[in-house]
Formats: structure tokens, C-alpha cells, sequence
């Protein structure tokens, strides 16, 4: 009767050693800061993953090495996100915005400067791959803009899915599809752009 006694303290200890280990590395994600202006508690992250299946990973930086995603990571500013093969993601941002990548996407939160929900400057980059964005609240002030290899997008708030690929002789080809709302389309090199609905 001792030993088990002996076995069921040690599986409480691990127990224990566990979950601090995941609160420390849940913290460890959202490091947060006070404005010294507002007095106002920020956080480093932007987002939140809500939903995931399979493999996706995470690079900060271009530099940096990947580590695998799970639910309630945080996301960050310049994070670098890649889904595998039947993978999929959907992140949460602080302004209300949803994100889903599909399989075999790299999508780059390039910037985000967050002022409120109706003031912010976004930026982000579709490397390639499939996404859906939802922006519920539309800016008052700053951009929400959405880059691909020959294409930038204009984003006031709006639904839309976008895909990013290469042809068979390795040519960029871009595909856009509004749900709600309007997107400005602005090829790279070209001065004049177009209002999409």
C-alpha cells in the first residue's frame, strides 16, 4: 500500500510541474507594458488562435526559427505564419478582425499599429496560399492594406477570401473574391488603382 502511495504523490508532482509549465510559457506569450501616457495595460500580441487543425508553425522574424502553433498563442507583429498540408488555422485579432489561412499558406502580419478599432494601421503580406478575412469594424483613420506578389489591397471592412499561387511556368497569379464590402486593387508598378464591390 506504500508504493502506491509513493506512485500517487509522484503523479501529482508531475501533475503540478505541468500546468506550471503551461501557465509560465501562456505568460511568456503575453508580455504586456503600461503606456506611460494613459496609463492603459498593452499587450504584445495582436491576436489569439481560436481554431487549428493539423501542423502550423510560427516564425518571428525572417530570421528566426519556427515553432509549432497551438490554441490561445499569441500572434505578434511580423510574425511569419505557414499552414501544412490538411492544415488549417483561424486567428483573432484585437480589433476584431478573423483571419483563416488554409493549407500550405504563408501569410506575414508584415505591421500593426493598433490605436482602437476604428484607428489603426495594418499591414499584412499573402505569400502564398488561400485566406479568409473578416474586418467587422471599418477604420476611420489609418489603412488596412493586404500585399501578394504583384498586387496590393486596399481595405476599409469588409469579408473576402484571397488566393495566392504560381502558374505551371512560375508566374504570380492572384484571385480575389469580396463577400461584403469593397476592396481598392492596386497593381505594383501601376499609379491608378480600382474599387472592386
Amino acid at each position: 500500500m506504500n508504493f502506491h502511495l509513493k506512485e500517487y504523490k509522484m503523479l501529482i508532482k508531475a501533475f503540478y510541474l505541468c500546468i506550471s509549465l503551461i501557465t509560465f510559457q501562456l505568460q511568456a506569450q503575453m508580455e504586456m507594458s503600461v503606456d506611460p501616457k494613459t496609463s492603459e495595460i498593452k499587450y504584445d500580441v495582436i491576436g489569439n488562435v481560436v481554431l487549428l487543425k493539423g501542423r502550423v508553425y510560427r516564425q518571428s522574424g525572417a530570421k528566426a526559427k519556427e515553432e509549432e502553433l497551438g490554441i490561445k498563442f499569441g500572434i505578434k507583429a511580423q510574425d511569419i505564419i505557414t499552414t501544412t498540408k490538411n492544415s488549417f488555422i483561424q486567428i483573432k485579432l484585437v480589433d476584431g478582425t478573423t483571419i483563416t489561412l488554409a493549407e500550405k499558406t504563408r501569410f506575414n502580419f508584415q505591421e500593426f499599429k493598433y490605436t482602437t478599432k476604428v484607428n489603426r494601421n495594418v499591414e499584412f503580406n499573402l505569400m502564398m496560399g488561400k485566406i479568409r478575412i473578416n474586418i467587422p469594424i471599418k477604420i476611420e483613420e489609418g489603412e488596412i492594406n493586404l500585399k501578394t506578389k504583384t498586387a496590393s489591397f486596399g481595405i476599409r471592412g469588409t469579408r473576402f477570401l484571397a488566393n495566392q499561387m504560381l502558374d505551371t511556368q512560375g508566374n504570380s497569379i492572384e484571385q480575389i473574391a469580396i463577400l461584403n464590402g469593397e476592396v481598392e486593387v492596386l497593381s505594383r508598378g501601376e499609379k491608378k488603382s480600382q474599387m472592386l464591390k
